[in-house]
């Protein structure tokens, strides 16, 4: 079985495990509890940014391999294997990610329970979704993915939350 893998592991050194973890780990444990329940508008960014190491590795760079792999005809740069419709698809997925993770999950209390009452309905609360925030982090986070080669999966995720978090 390790010969078919070989060419996965050509070029990179041997913490790809631990980068994949270290990314879907660290927005996840950078997030304070404070962000998502604070008194700011119940309609931020933020409400995804946990999740940043799961929107741009697990879905960004898997999309985004898919897509380059059976349709990238536009290579990123001269000696890239990265494509521009990689690129795109990433970055169309996690924004779509982003959505519906925001669609699904409720939102953030804006001053404790009593303000339970006065929160939007979950299709409201989607149209009034952060969609420029999540768009531009969700662009970036992607266009990084492109141009980098070596462990990007531990610095993209750190980017997207950043993003997220503004």
């Amino acid at each position: 079985m390790q010969p078919r893998f070989k060419w996965h592991a050509r070029g990179r050194n041997g913490g790809t495990h631990f980068s994949l973890l270290l990314a879907c780990m660290l927005p996840l444990c950078l997030t304070p509890p404070a962000l998502l329940s604070s008194s700011h508008s119940p309609v931020q960014a933020c409400h995804v940014a946990p999740f940043a190491g799961l929107l741009s590795v697990g879905i960004g760079d898997t999309i985004a391999s898919v897509v380059g792999v059976q349709w990238g005809q536009h290579p990123v740069a001269v000696d890239s294997p990265k494509s521009w419709e990689g690129t795109a698809a990433a970055a169309a997925a996690m924004l779509a990610a982003s959505l519906l993770l925001t669609a699904l999950l409720p939102p953030p209390l804006a001053a404790g329970h009593a303000a339970a009452a006065a929160q939007p309905s979950m299709f409201a609360y989607l149209l009034q979704a952060p969609v420029t925030a999540c768009g531009v982090a969700c662009l970036f986070s992607a266009l990084l993915e492109a141009f980098t080669q070596q462990l990007d999966n531990a610095f993209i995720p750190l980017l997207h939350f950043s993003l997220c978090c503004l």
